[in-house]
């Protein structure tokens, strides 16, 4: 098979990671308020459930629980973009940009994408667009661009020792 149609079958991979990506984040920011904080209040209990000791009592696990509550959610945010940079930069990384555009090219694709989702979800019942979201999302991107180029570096590295 020739390069060039396995650079396509590469991008149009690369291209339904990402979109499957997206798709998945509008989905949650589809979630109105209730279901949405549902959903993260049972994923901090099973945290709590996990590394809380046996012996704490209830009333000391629902405080837990309110206090590790919000972190979750950001958490949650901050992997969520993280995957998606990884993915867009995937993407970008198919087509001849210098190094240094794909970057640029990526951080703006998941900066903007951040934006809109913040955006989306004003006209989502009880949700609300919050630019702290936008900089948690932001720094995800950051993050699985990083990932990915450091995967890459290391690639290339053990490719030139063979």
């Amino acid at each position: 098979m020739k390069s060039s149609t396995i650079n396509y079958i590469k991008r149009l991979i690369y291209l339904v990671f990402a979109l499957t990506w997206m798709i998945t984040v509008f989905n949650f920011s589809n979630e109105p308020a209730d279901t949405s904080q549902n959903t993260s209040l049972n994923i901090t209990k099973k945290i709590v459930e996990t590394f809380v000791k046996k012996d704490t009592s209830t009333e000391q696990k629902e405080q837990i629980l309110e206090k590790t509550d919000h972190i979750v959610r950001k958490l949650a945010h901050f992997t969520l973009y993280a995957i998606g940079g990884f993915f867009i930069f995937n993407f970008i990384n198919t087509y001849n940009f210098g190094d240094i555009n794909k970057i640029i090219y990526s951080l703006c694709t998941g900066v903007i994408y951040a934006c809109t989702d913040e955006i989306h979800q004003l006209f989502i019942e009880g949700r609300s667009g919050q630019i702290t979201d936008v900089m948690i999302d932001s720094l995800g991107v950051i993050t699985g661009l990083s990932v990915f180029l450091c995967v890459k570096k290391i690639v290339e590295r053990c490719k030139a020792k063979i």
